[in-house]
């Protein structure tokens, strides 16, 4: 404990850091959040897909890839200045890169709470003569918001806990200072680890409590049915047509002026040089570097998955238990690593073994950090859904003379997994996609490999950037399809025929996951 007394202004300017660029982030988020929504559900096929575009590029690209092209890329290749404090630079390149990526998932969710507000509200601003704007500003947008202040904390929860991937251009946030006292103080890693993840969990429990109780209060209850596609504007006239044409030139225009200054740009930086590219062209660089990379990506990836599945099926199982000694410890365990940031997860496995004697190297401390992280999610997934599974099941179970345990292995889970596929494929893109924090830690995955090996040999970060954000975006589009195809055959499945059931009285003690 001496030691966080000593260090006590590191640590709370640290932790203060961490708060701004939260805040300034989210700022940045939810107003270019806004922005994408209302393009991606404009009459203008121009912005409709120039959103689509954007989102579908951040979406499925490391944060940590993010926030190393705007520090790296922006700053020192293109020379983007805000000043000339190399502190003050990073942050607002950092602010850029967590609230550009942020602002994808912000404009998803508005666009799912525009869908919850009945077409109705859409088709009387229409009557009333409101534009598109107004429409979307006046009427839309607000009951959208109101529908996922939920969802938004969540966000919110999650870009505090990302602000730690700041650490990869020397951002002083909580996850370097507590790096760097890990370094100063290897005695102490254990009692350093607890202070910075108790600071993260006095955040980030008030924010989901705070959100939860403002989305009971704030959510709009419709009367009327929502969930159809809300109709902003009218089957176009001649008048409105000549209009959008206009409007759509107009914004074409401007999207190919912004792409002219950005390549004038790089071309003035000498970023279309052909020596900077043909590397890429070299066997050489995919058989050595490039695809050995991604191979160790993939490794860490299913040897994370492999762990994090049984892990969340074990506690989420025990957070159903009936047993408050088995219930409380799991609930605890889930929360404080779902709380805690992956990358101090990362952190704290890799020191933790030089206190104890032995070398983690960084294959082992990227895994356990994503086992412990992604296993706690997968945890409340399997969770949900057993909740899902209707009492029936269980009560025919019992009825059986299953077991409690046999009611879970046998009836229960299988149903969930199958009901919650769709999650459980999304949340392991996320842990691919979290597998790129590997590069704070030195692991010679596909981002280590390009940004730090190749882009060290040959000087083309840019380059080097764009090609692995390529390999990142196909992967995880791949990915995404087979989301959607589970989905779908998921949807299928349960919209066959139901049958009649027989209710058989017996004399069994319910399982009621309710009062888990």
């Amino acid at each position: 404990m001496r030691v966080l007394l000593d260090e006590h202004g590191r640590i709370i300017a640290a932790f203060l850091l961490t708060l701004k660029l939260t805040g300034a982030s989210a700022v940045v988020a939810f107003m270019v959040g806004i922005v994408l929504a209302a393009a991606r559900i404009s009459p203008l096929p121009v912005l409709r897909r120039a959103g689509a575009v954007y989102v579908g590029a951040v979406r499925n690209v490391p944060l940590t890839l993010v926030v190393l092209f705007c520090g790296l890329g922006l700053g020192s290749v293109l020379n983007l200045r805000f000043s000339a404090d190399e502190s003050v630079q990073s942050y607002w390149l950092t602010v850029i890169g967590l609230g550009g990526y942020t602002a994808a998932f912000v404009c998803e969710v508005l666009r799912a709470g525009m869908a919850t507000v009945p077409v109705g509200q859409a088709e009387a601003a229409r009557a009333l003569g409101l534009t598109f704007p107004q429409t979307v500003r006046l009427v839309v947008l607000p009951q959208a918001v109101r529908n996922v202040v939920g969802p938004l904390g969540g966000l919110l929860i999650a870009l505090t806990k990302n602000t730690t991937v700041a650490a990869a251009i020397g951002v002083l946030e909580s996850a370097t200072i507590m790096k760097e006292l890990f370094n100063d103080h290897g005695d102490a890693v254990i009692p350093i680890f607890l202070a910075f993840a108790a600071a993260f969990l006095a955040v980030t429990l008030p924010t989901g409590l705070l959100f939860s109780r403002l989305a009971g209060q704030l959510t709009v209850r419709q009367l009327g049915a929502a969930g159809a596609p809300i109709a902003m504007y009218d089957v176009p006239g001649p008048r409105a047509r000549l209009r959008g044409n206009a409007l759509s030139v107009a914004f074409t225009v401007g999207l190919v002026g912004a792409g002219w200054l950005l390549w004038r740009r790089l071309a003035d930086t000498g970023q279309f040089d052909a020596r900077l590219w043909a590397p890429f062209g070299a066997g050489q660089v995919w058989g050595n570097l490039i695809l050995p990379g991604l191979g160790n990506t993939l490794a860490a990836t299913v040897t994370a998955v492999v762990l994090a599945l049984p892990f969340g099926v074990l506690f989420g199982a025990a957070r159903l238990s009936a047993y408050r000694l088995v219930r409380v410890p799991a609930a605890a365990v889930v929360e404080f690593f779902r709380a805690v940031p992956l990358l101090i997860l990362i952190f704290f496995s890799q020191f933790a073994g030089y206190q104890l004697g032995f070398t983690v190297s960084a294959f082992v401390a990227l895994t356990t950090g994503l086992v412990l992280y992604n296993g706690s999610v997968l945890a409340e997934i399997f969770r949900a859904g057993i909740r899902a599974v209707p009492i029936g099941q269980a009560e025919a179970g019992y009825a059986l003379g299953l077991s409690t345990s046999g009611v879970m292995r046998l009836i229960l889970l299988p149903q969930a997994v199958t009901a919650m596929m769709p999650a459980i494929v999304g949340q392991l893109v996320v842990l691919l996609k979290d597998t790129a924090l590997g590069f704070i830690i030195s692991y010679n995955d596909l981002l280590y490999q390009g940004l730090d090996v190749v882009a060290a040999n040959y000087q083309n970060f840019i380059p080097a950037a764009i090609v692995v954000a390529l390999i990142y975006i196909a992967v995880n589009l791949t990915l995404g399809r087979v989301v959607t195809w589970l989905e779908r055959r998921g949807r299928t499945r349960r919209a066959g025929p139901v049958r009649d059931t027989v209710t058989i009285p017996v004399d069994q003690p319910r399982w009621d996951a309710s009062s888990a």
